[in-house]
């Protein structure tokens, strides 16, 4: 079983590597025809690349995450930390986001503390961590609502908030959002693909970091994911 186990994880690698080059190629064909002169001004070859782009993202965000999987569980997840500005941080995410939320026509709220914070953290990570917390907000709560980016110190402790208006996770199922492959058994999962990979990576990625994430009810209906880490001079 463990040879079977360890032949899995290594045809897994193997196979999203393979799908890296393709993706690349088909990213940057796709930009060479919406940025043509003869066909950038063609509203239906604009349509279809930006659709092919959109497709492509979404298709190599799945293979980063299987990536990170198969490195997680061969314990090769390689951190580079750093004394991290949290609010500088969360601050040039802003722009996507908004731009994100401006396609959907919600708002992002974003709450920060007064004080300065700051915390020690891999960048690129902790910023993928944010992303899929806010991606997983905006899927699984109604159009045009708000979602709310929190974030302060208490007693040295850093909290970080994503709070949504969806309808929220049943009490059972959450301790089981975070393990791997799980989704939810609610109709808005199901209309919302996933892997069921996202969270279990986020798990994995705040441990590695020495902190926690749980998940809260919010009021009157939705979700809260808090972030704890721990604050460095």
């Amino acid at each position: 079983q463990n040879e079977l186990s360890e032949l899995q994880k290594d045809f897994i690698n193997n196979m999203t590597h393979e799908f890296k080059t393709p993706l690349a190629s088909i990213l940057l064909a796709s930009n060479a025809i919406s940025t043509n002169e003869k066909s950038k001004n063609d509203p239906i070859l604009t349509r279809l690349t930006n659709i092919i782009n959109q497709q492509n993202k979404r298709l190599t965000t799945h293979v980063e995450k299987i990536l990170d999987l198969a490195k997680l569980e061969k314990n090769k997840f390689l951190l580079f930390p750093e004394r991290v500005d949290l609010h500088e941080t969360i601050r040039e995410m802003m722009p996507a986001l908004n731009l994100r939320m401006e396609s959907i026509n919600g708002t992002i709220k974003l709450e920060l503390a007064d004080e300065d914070v700051f915390i020690n953290a891999d960048k690129t990570h902790l910023t993928n961590v944010l992303d899929n917390l806010i991606d997983n907000a905006i899927k699984y709560s109604p159009k045009e609502s708000p979602i709310t980016l929190e974030a302060d110190l208490k007693s040295s402790r850093v909290s970080i908030r994503v709070k949504d208006e969806g309808k929220g996770v049943e009490a059972h199922e959450k301790k089981k959002i975070f393990d791997k492959f799980y989704r939810a058994g609610n109709e808005a999962t199901r209309k919302a693909k996933g892997t069921g990979l996202g969270l279990y990576l986020t798990r994995k990625i705040i441990g590695s970091h020495k902190g926690e994430i749980f998940i809260k009810d919010n009021t009157p209906h939705g979700s809260i994911f808090i972030i704890e880490l721990k604050q460095v001079l």
